[in-house]
């Protein structure tokens, strides 16, 4: 499976479910979202998620 983090407003497709957003680390997100990418848009180098928090709220 896989999921996706929105760097920008975007559009999505009805059958896509929205289940969370970034609280903290925009930073990082921006970093990743300017690296540089070749074929298919994917990174040149590898980029990966090594740690992340996840809580629920009201």
């Amino acid at each position: 499976s896989q999921f996706f983090i929105m760097h920008a407003d975007y559009p999505l497709p009805p059958n896509y479910t929205i289940f969370g957003k970034v609280t903290d680390g925009e930073a990082v997100l921006d970093t990743i979202a300017e690296a540089e990418t070749g074929p298919n848009d994917r990174p040149k180098t590898p980029t990966s998620i090594k740690a992340i928090k996840v809580e629920e709220t009201d």
